[in-house]
């Protein structure tokens, strides 16, 4: 299987809130970078309890790939996060980006950009 293809099962399950077999395609000591927070959550547990979070705080969160491009062992998927905020009902839809690179068919670093425009 393609890294391109590991990747896109994993957005598929997300898709279908399969957050089980998310996780199991992250190395346990995955590093999920967000640099415009200057926040790094360690460890494939920490990223799961992350986006189980997404669950409790948006009556709808959807992430929807537009674009997948393989770089050697990187995967770089442009994406759209749409949602809609359970306490506000504030619809939100920015571009996202992010860097994935993976090490024997597992994710070992996400680096996610997302636009606030």
């Amino acid at each position: 299987m393609s890294n391109v293809d590991i990747i896109k099962e994993a957005y598929d399950q997300f898709a279908n809130g399969n957050l089980t077999a998310v996780v199991s395609n992250l190395a346990p000591d995955v590093q999920w970078v967000k640099p415009e927070k200057n926040v790094t959550i360690q460890g494939r547990t920490r990223v799961k309890n992350v986006l189980k979070k997404l669950e409790k705080n948006y009556k709808i969160f959807e992430v929807v790939p537009e674009k997948f491009v393989e770089a050697d062992d990187h995967v770089i998927v442009f994406s759209r996060y749409k949602a809609v905020y359970k306490e506000t009902n504030v619809h939100i839809d920015l571009p996202v980006a992010q860097i994935i690179k993976l090490k024997d068919e597992q994710v070992i670093l996400v680096k996610e950009h997302i636009s606030s425009a």
